[in-house]
């Protein structure tokens, strides 16, 4: 069960939620509906440890997680889903930086050897070699075609809500309590 508990959360002066108090329980679905600047959002980023409380506490079962989507795709809308899910594992910094390393490394730079190694290690760390194992059982689960992957994010939001699931720490599964802040949606 997912529990705030006098929940109160402020920017600035700005109280967003003040003494919240909500449990959702295993297996149900709950809709959090309000007008912009409510605070549904800072609502669910709290439960997925995003931000912090100012007062209260958010609480999960041991070993349960919170998968969270974002509304807002911003200046990735051009990516494909691959890489947005990429993005979100953190993995797309670290490809570009193995990249560059290597490319240094032909160029006779002695010290990209240790950049390699360094982005390496974190590339190993964040589930880079997992990664495309874990999207496909992902994509199957959510019953997504694999054909996603290559399809721009901007055109496909919907689906993506889904598929961002997939990425490192967020896959679907018993223990998962996901969050979206988008209009509800049932494309592909």
């Amino acid at each position: 069960m997912l529990t705030f508990t006098g929940v109160s959360k402020s920017y600035d002066a700005r109280p967003a939620l003040v003494d919240v108090t909500l449990s959702v329980g295993v297996g149900s679905r709950t809709a959090v509906v309000g007008v912009n600047g409510s605070g549904k959002s800072t609502l669910l980023r709290l439960a997925a440890g995003e931000l912090r409380c100012d007062r209260g506490h958010v609480s999960l079962p041991a070993g349960a997680t919170v998968a969270y989507v974002p509304q807002d795709y911003g200046t990735v809308a051009s990516a494909t889903v691959e890489q947005y899910l990429k993005l979100r594992a953190g993995l797309l910094a670290v490809e570009r930086e193995l990249h560059a390393s290597q490319d240094a490394m032909a160029a006779g730079d002695e010290a990209a050897a240790v950049a390699y190694t360094d982005a390496l290690e974190r590339y190993a760390a964040l589930g880079g070699y997992e990664i495309d194992g874990r999207v496909q059982r992902a994509l199957a689960a959510l019953q997504l075609p694999a054909a996603m992957l290559s399809r721009p994010l901007g055109r496909t939001v919907g689906a993506v809500n889904r598929c961002a699931l997939a990425s490192p720490g967020s896959s679907p599964r018993a223990s998962t309590c996901t969050c979206s802040t988008s209009r509800p949606t049932t494309s592909t």
